[in-house]
């Protein structure tokens, strides 16, 4: 028997991910922001699994979407790394994310698991009903045995309404230049032009840089220009 192509399960458990109730509270900028979730899964007819836990998240630095892909997912088992890749490498490609992004780091601390005697939509309006008064609580439901996965789908939705708020305070602190570009990169990428222009064998070098930062795009004509220059 044929084992499911990973990206076929993965697309299996973010259909399957029901988002009950999300914080209002958007990722802080420059301080961890924290939330308690509730993650509910079928056990059986019956009986229903619900796991208690901790996520912080916080802004880490300024990266480029190549970069992303490597983040740091503490607390979530190296098994789920590879989903973790899909899902950054198709925000990626459905947003056109060419620029520089936000890197976030996600904590998981998993502190309660326990069944109960309820089938899921009854533990479901029961955890409503518990988690009414929590303006920080995250309730959902998914597939038991892909349920970081649902957790994950939950981050997102909340790193979505932060990222606009939290790109613009940072570039309004300085830490962007004009063009969204981080200065480290943008002073690593000028001066690979330089030495490029005056040395011919460093422009596969320069090429190298901007596929890395994926930022070849944006620089396209410029680099192609300097190719002619050395004709």
């Amino acid at each position: 028997m044929t084992e499911e192509p990973e990206n076929n399960i993965l697309r299996k458990a973010l259909n399957h991910t029901q988002i009950y109730s999300i914080p209002k509270k958007k990722v802080a900028t420059f301080h961890p922001s924290v939330y308690t979730y509730y993650m509910a899964t079928k056990k059986s007819y019956k009986e229903t699994w619900v796991r208690e836990g901790i996520l912080e998240l916080k802004t880490a630095n300024i990266v480029t979407p190549s970069t992303s892909l490597h983040d740091v997912f503490d607390g979530f088992p190296s098994k789920t790394h590879g989903y973790i890749k899909e899902i950054l490498k198709g925000k990626s490609q459905k947003e056109n994310l060419n620029l520089a992004i936000i890197e976030y780091r996600i904590r998981n601390i998993s502190r309660e698991k326990w069944v109960e005697k309820a089938p899921l939509y009854i533990t479901i309006k029961r955890m409503k009903e518990m988690t009414a008064k929590d303006k920080d609580a995250i309730l959902l439901s998914g597939l038991h045995e892909m349920w970081m996965v649902s957790l994950l789908k939950a981050c997102f939705t909340i790193i979505d309404e932060s990222i606009s708020d939290n790109y613009a305070e940072i570039e309004e602190c300085g830490f962007l230049d004009k063009d969204g570009i981080p200065p480290a990169i943008y002073r690593e990428i000028e001066g690979f032009f330089s030495s490029a222009k005056k040395n011919k064998s460093h422009i596969s070098q320069l090429g190298d840089i901007l596929v890395k930062h994926n930022l070849f795009e944006r620089y396209e004509n410029r680099f192609f220009s300097l190719m002619e220059s050395h004709r």
